[in-house]
């Protein structure tokens, strides 16, 4: 409990100084030369700054209302500077900034500057866990391909209820979610509510989200065995265990239609091995 509640409080302390820029500041993030130089790839002029021994862990202030980063690291991370980075984390970064970059670098699907960060063994697990989240929802997939190769992830990880692979048939990202399809331990039936990854991306008309899981995972969403788990459903019979404790709708307050309720309440079973 201890730990949680200092990992917690870093957190806190982190991106409040990251919002405020009310941290120690050596320069203004648009003057300064060394923060110019993790901005154009210039790897001579960081290189110089740090032979002066400015800090790499500097906190910088800036146009903060413009999105622009306060650390080096963070610079060079959202431009993509992959060596920028690597010479800053052999200086010394501290810990709790590489664990951090792995979100920007998600977001930029910057996949060798993330391979690079998760190198460093300093990135904690539920910062993965959420990168493959974004990842996912965003159609990052390079970079989604490095994090779920990482040992101990969580391919079932919900945010607000959702996974992973729900958020990436959600938005219609073929690749991301045949990579995740690949991931062990993924549950296909993992969704929001009775809503399923497969039903979802059915519903919002991903048909190449829906022929990846069907071809992948072996699974289906019109088959008779199907039909028939739909009206033991409407009848309240013999109803499978859930993944949450909503209770389950008459089919008619839901849909115009036999398909519509099949496609919204059928959930999906991965064939025996998979």
């Amino acid at each position: 409990m201890k730990a949680i509640k200092m990992t917690l409080l870093r957190f806190l302390l982190f991106w409040g100084g990251l919002i405020t820029g009310l941290a120690s500041a050596t320069g203004d993030i648009e003057e300064h030369p060394f923060i110019k130089a993790c901005q154009e790839n210039d790897i001579e002029t960081v290189k110089h700054h740090l032979g002066q021994r400015l800090d790499p862990n500097t906190v910088f202030t800036g146009d903060l209302a413009a999105g622009k980063p306060v650390f080096a690291l963070h610079v060079a991370v959202l431009q993509g500077h992959k060596e920028i980075a690597k010479t800053l984390l052999e200086a010394g970064v501290n810990p709790f900034q590489v664990s951090s970059s792995i979100i920007l670098a998600t977001k930029k699907n910057h996949a060798e500057i993330a391979t690079l960060l998760l190198d460093t063994e300093h990135v904690e697990l539920a910062q993965i866990n959420w990168s493959i989240f974004l990842a996912a929802a965003e159609g990052c997939s390079e970079v989604l391909d490095v994090l779920t190769k990482v040992s101990g992830v969580d391919p079932n990880q919900t945010w607000n209820d959702m996974s992973p692979l729900y958020k990436a048939a959600e938005n219609g990202h073929s690749k991301a979610v045949r990579i995740l399809t690949t991931m062990e331990g993924i549950d296909p039936n993992l969704g929001l509510g009775e809503m399923s990854p497969l039903l979802i991306a059915r519903e919002n008309g991903h048909y190449e989200v829906v022929a990846i899981l069907e071809n992948t995972l072996g699974i289906s969403h019109d088959s008779i065995g199907d039909a028939m788990l739909l009206h033991q459903r409407s009848c309240g019979k013999n109803a499978p265990p859930k993944h949450t404790d909503e209770p389950v709708q008459s089919i008619h307050s839901v849909n115009t239609g036999p398909s519509d309720a099949v496609l919204r309440y059928t959930n999906v079973t991965p064939q025996k091995g998979q």
